[in-house]
């Protein structure tokens, strides 16, 4: 199966409710010429306020 990089972090609608962020993981992303899987997963966000979702070169998702 091809994967869309545009893909990897993205929204993912099957995980996302209300205060609760889901997103699609990776399925192969080199870190230091070493390749990292990156699983699906989920952010709970705070109520009115701004929150800035990102991925840090380790794959941290915050």
């Amino acid at each position: 199966m091809r994967w869309s990089r545009a893909a990897d972090f993205a929204r993912r609608e099957s995980t996302s409710s209300g205060l609760t962020w889901g997103f699609h993981g990776t399925p192969r992303w080199y870190v230091n010429a070493g390749a990292v899987v990156k699983a699906n997963g989920t952010v709970t966000l705070t109520a009115s306020s701004t929150r800035y979702v990102s991925a840090d070169r380790a794959l941290a998702v915050t």
